[in-house]
């Protein structure tokens, strides 16, 4: 039985170790302007329950981060703003995941013609390391708790904070 109360113990505190590790600062490498070249994507629409269906097109990405970490863009012809950038809140610290921070959004329109859906919740799930003029982010469709892969886009900057606008 002691045995058993350390091991449990030990887990714990190893659990907590963890998710105390997974919080870090933002990097503010990630504020400027960045832009995607047309990559191909796939958008998933549910039919009915567990039943999708899957259309594929292509699309360029426009992304703006002020210094206060907000986030507004564009992905094809669909437009998000008001997206905040956050520290990835997964289990697994960057190190481990790759993920280092997350921007939660909401599209607002067709990505290209045949996107069977005008409005749809999406992260953009943003790759350590980061580089000073690049970085890769994978977009995910995330509505109703989904975490659908839609596409990998590699960002280039445009703009850096002193010289937007």
């Amino acid at each position: 039985m002691k045995s058993f109360s350390i091991k449990l113990i030990l887990s714990i505190f190893i659990l907590i170790a963890i998710i105390s590790c997974r919080f870090g600062d933002l990097d503010p490498r990630i504020v400027g302007v960045w832009e995607a070249a047309e990559t191909q994507l796939t958008v998933r629409e549910e039919l009915s329950f567990m039943k999708f269906k899957f259309t594929h097109g292509t699309a360029s990405v426009h992304f703006e981060i002020d210094e206060n970490y907000n986030a507004n863009g564009r992905v094809g012809d669909a437009v998000f703003e008001g997206g905040t950038v956050q520290v990835n809140k997964d289990l697994l610290p960057p190190k481990y995941s790759g993920v280092g921070m997350t921007v939660s959004c909401k599209l607002k329109g067709k990505i290209f013609d045949k996107d069977p859906t005008v409005t749809k919740d999406v992260e953009f799930w943003i790759y350590y390391p980061i580089e000073d003029n690049s970085f890769l982010s994978e977009l995910r469709f995330t509505e109703g708790g989904s975490q659908f892969p839609m596409t990998l886009f590699s960002f280039e900057r445009k703009k850096t904070p002193t010289n937007i606008n």
